[in-house]
């Protein structure tokens, strides 16, 4: 019988900059903090956040998970264009998710980099009413007033 020895794999912290392992701590706190207020649904919701130091990439929530299993190793790193960039989880994305944070990160790509970025959407599909919330964005030249976008629709 011969023994191997096990190689330790790299933690997710030890595998991105501090600013975005400090961006991936508040994401999940921000997931925790909706889930014990009631504001979350199922896994189809998404939250999301720009990573630091990197133009075009933002990290969001792995599909399948419960807003009360997040935490800072588990989210997804993602380019404006779709491309997973990293993704430390056995999971993959959810595309609507991708599709509205994308373009909200991308309208908001020329804005200065170290203002916090938050994006917040709720579906409520068996209810026939979907919200998108884009929450957290500093409105540049406000001295700091917050920038909210509020979108109701009956769905069909």
């Amino acid at each position: 019988m011969t023994i191997q020895s096990a190689t330790k794999r790299k933690s997710v912290r030890e595998q991105v900059s501090q600013a975005e392992w400090a961006k991936r701590v508040d994401l999940a706190a921000c997931y925790r903090l909706l889930d014990l207020y009631g504001m979350s649904e199922m896994s189809a919701n998404h939250v999301s956040t720009r990573v630091p130091e990197q133009e075009g990439a933002f990290l969001i929530n792995p599909h399948g998970m419960l807003y009360e299993q997040m935490h800072a190793s588990c989210f997804i790193k993602l380019d404006l264009a779709g491309n997973i960039l990293f993704n430390p989880t056995e999971y993959d994305i959810n595309k609507a998710g991708y599709v509205v944070h994308s373009f909200n990160h991308a309208a908001r790509n020329g804005d200065d980099p170290a203002e916090p970025r938050l994006a917040y959407c709720r579906h409520e599909y068996p209810g026939g009413v979907q919200q998108h919330v884009q929450a957290g964005a500093r409105v540049p030249g406000s001295g700091g007033g917050a920038l909210v976008q509020c979108q109701t629709q009956a769905a069909a």
